[in-house]
């Protein structure tokens, strides 16, 4: 039998107006979830999310509000992420 594999999830309140993202961690790798933080918050959040992770394989965001997207760019940069959102919400992304 195969033991479970558990995650463990992180909260960051993050941004201007203190939103939450969320790193999803499993076997180093991660899922972040709304990465609305702030450039002047980037670099201590992209220090503490690759020491609990060695890839960010994807992003996924609830909504295209800036809140909850302001850091995607950055995430894209450092991890090749790929991105995941309702289709509704591509317009406001692109």
């Amino acid at each position: 039998m195969n033991p479970i594999n558990k995650f463990n999830i992180k909260k960051f309140v993050v941004g201007y107006i203190q939103t939450n993202m969320y790193l999803i961690i499993n076997n180093k790798k991660g899922v972040i979830i709304d990465p609305g933080f702030v450039d002047s918050e980037s670099d201590a959040l992209i220090k503490k999310v690759k020491s609990e992770c060695r890839k960010i394989p994807a992003v996924l965001l609830t909504h295209g509000h800036y809140d909850h997207i302001s850091g995607l760019g950055i995430i894209k940069e450092k991890f090749n992420s790929i991105i995941y959102c309702h289709k509704l919400e591509q317009e406001k992304l692109t």
